[in-house]
């Protein structure tokens, strides 16, 4: 170490260490900075409002998924098979797989808006909220 002072890495680039750093023997100098994120008022009421519309977001995602996924392995299921199909499979082609598909989209609808009320509670507490004033 010595009494002659050496550059150090600081955290935006090198500086020149004076003795009170070289003492220590630290080599790092760190720059700290402050982050202030902002606080949003949320009361108990509108906590609960926006985790029961997003439980009930996710739950209107997977019923489509399921729909969805059934009906997409009768199609595959049908297009692959190498028999022809009977009545029971050609009712399930033709219409079981476009009732499916539509409860898929039906329920993918009722996701999408669940989700857009809670977005809508989110930007109600943001418009309503002022910063404290401090003094």
């Amino acid at each position: 170490m010595g009494d002659n002072p050496t550059p150090v890495a600081v955290g935006g680039g090198i500086r020149e260490a004076g003795p009170e750093y070289t003492s220590h023997g630290a080599r790092f100098i760190p720059d700290y900075i402050e982050r202030c994120p902002p606080m949003w008022a949320v009361g108990d009421i509108d906590m609960m409002a926006i985790s029961a519309l997003e439980s009930e977001a996710r739950g209107y995602f997977s019923l489509g998924s399921f729909f969805f996924g059934i009906g997409v392995n009768i199609v595959l299921g049908a297009s692959l098979s190498s028999t022809p199909l009977s009545e029971v499979g050609n009712f399930l082609l033709y219409k079981g797989s476009a009732f499916l598909g539509v409860m898929a989209l039906i329920f993918f609808g009722l996701g999408w808006r669940a989700n857009e009320r809670r977005t809508s509670i989110w930007e109600r507490i943001k418009k309503e909220s002022r910063p404290k004033q401090v003094s």
